[in-house]
């Protein structure tokens, strides 16, 4: 079910699921310490769901902008800066001295991890043949994963000594990566591009483009056609700053070496300089894109709200101490990891056979996730318990790399950036209003503590429900939606 990979691409999926690992584990932390943190400042789980969604919201507000950069700057450099720039808030956070305080600094981490989405599946997409996106997803997404069970972990153990040492700990990783990343190569864009088939695609591709008739730029009645004749800058990294060694051809598995043509400088250019009003209109004009949005978006809702309360609800249920709840919830998240590095080879697979296999993959898994989790949450006994909350963190996990692949499949590579920085917003409002939701649904359900959790966990299953149903839509669109971006990839933005 795939090749391996070659020492360039090794090296980047470890330093991109490194990126998503610290982003993830300082997310974390929070829901590891949540006691601690609510003891020292006299505060209840509604503010701690709020201090877990400012991080996010504030993420969610810089994505776009991260966004942009990432369309037009160097990407790596980009991360190598908001690394170490999210090691010294974290530092921060460990000083302070007030909840407001406390507050201010994880906003201002928040918004420093907006960068890690965009840039991440741009570099994916530029690093990996789409015939491997799924696997490669799954192995950089499983580095999110592990990030949140080191922040658990780790922030679970060092809370016992104090709540700050949980964020002190996280600092000298932040330090490390910004050096590695700053030297890793920037791929270059577009380079993994595949030839459209010739057919009604290609018709219904020139329709959606900006500025043909009927399309978005169309009802605006304004073209940017003419972008394509500016003046373009050189290839943002130029051949004699990319070794050769760096992404080698040869190194790829023969059947997946993109031989096709590649978008030009100037077509990428254009893309580039689309204006964003415009951009945010093409992007959701995509219905794939859409539907791969709001189910993402409900499902990282749960994962939220799973993730800040999940320990303080084991404890209470199974009446066990927090380092003893913690360990269980390590356990379940095995489940999730095991989960993002099957799903991701299974959708890869499947799409040879069928055209929108990476979305069958998605469906069934979030839809499966909600059976498991309904006995997972009510029953008593971590015997039971906890092996069907593995089940339902393997499904809930599992959606994840297919439809991550996904994304960029229906997308020119011009508008990577900018259109994973606008899901971001979208998704990231489901993950800010997780912790939030939960933490106010649980002190007002079923009187508060351990029932009202429960009663949390049990209503906000709708949630995935609601997902796994909608992702089922795109059974019928993804396949012309994949075609047409295929088209849109080589031609400027108004081309008919």
């Amino acid at each position: 079910m795939g090749q391996s990979y070659s020492r360039p691409e090794r090296r980047a999926l470890t330093l991109l699921a490194a990126t998503l690992a610290l982003a993830s584990a300082n997310a974390a932390t929070i829901g590891a310490i949540a006691p601690e943190v609510r003891r020292a400042f006299g505060v209840d789980n509604t503010a701690i769901g709020v201090l877990a969604s400012s991080a996010t919201a504030a993420a969610a507000v810089a994505t776009v902008p991260f966004g942009i950069l990432v369309d037009r700057w160097d990407r790596t450099r980009l991360l190598a800066i908001s690394a170490l720039l999210a090691g010294a808030a974290t530092v921060a956070s460990s000083l302070a001295g007030s909840f407001a305080f406390l507050f201010v600094t994880r906003v201002a981490l928040g918004a420093l991890t907006g960068a890690a989405g965009p840039a991440v599946a741009s570099l994916l997409g530029d690093t990996f043949h789409e015939s491997r996106r799924g696997r490669s997803y799954g192995t950089v997404l499983a580095g999110e994963l592990v990030g949140a069970g080191a922040g658990f972990a780790v922030a679970g153990e060092l809370a016992a000594v104090s709540w700050r040492a949980s964020f002190i700990a996280l600092a000298p990783p932040a330090f490390v990566l910004t050096w590695f990343l700053w030297r890793l190569p920037e791929p270059l864009r577009g380079r993994t591009v595949s030839r459209p088939s010739i057919g009604p695609s290609r018709e219904m591709a020139n329709e959606r483009a900006p500025g043909a008739e009927g399309s978005v730029e169309g009802v605006l009645g304004d073209s940017v056609s003419d972008v394509a004749n500016q003046d373009v800058p050189n290839q943002e990294v130029p051949s004699d700053e990319v070794p050769s060694d760096e992404v080698p051809s040869e190194e790829m598995p023969s059947d997946e070496v993109p031989t096709e043509e590649v978008p030009s400088e100037e077509v990428l250019a254009s893309w580039r300089r689309l204006s964003l009003r415009r951009t945010v209109l093409y992007v959701l004009s995509v219905p794939t894109f859409v539907i791969f949005v709001f189910s993402g978006a409900c499902s990282y809702f749960y994962f939220a709200g799973l993730r800040t309360f999940g320990v303080e609800y084991a404890g209470d249920q199974y009446h066990v101490s927090q380092a003893v709840a913690t360990a269980m919830f390590l356990l379940v998240g095995t489940g999730g990891l095991a989960g993002v590095l099957v799903s991701g080879r299974l959708g890869d697979f499947l799409e040879r056979y069928h055209p929108a296999g990476r979305v069958l993959v998605a469906a069934i898994a979030l839809l499966s996730a909600s059976v498991a989790f309904v006995p997972a949450i009510v029953s008593r006994s971590y015997a039971v318990g906890l092996p069907l909350m593995t089940v339902g963190a393997f499904g809930l996990a599992a959606a994840i790399p297919p439809i991550s692949a996904g994304r960029l499949q229906v997308m020119p590579p011009g508008l990577w950036g900018r259109a994973e920085g606008i899901q971001g917003v979208l998704r990231q409002v489901g993950d800010a209003l997780g912790p939030f939701a939960f933490g106010f649904a649980g002190d007002r359900l079923s009187g508060g503590g351990r029932a009202g959790l429960q009663s949390s966990f049990l209503v906000m299953l709708v949630a995935l429900v609601t997902a796994g149903a909608v992702l089922l839509l795109a059974l019928r669109t993804y396949p012309s939606d994949v075609e047409d971006a295929r088209v849109a990839a080589l031609l400027p933005p108004g081309s008919s």
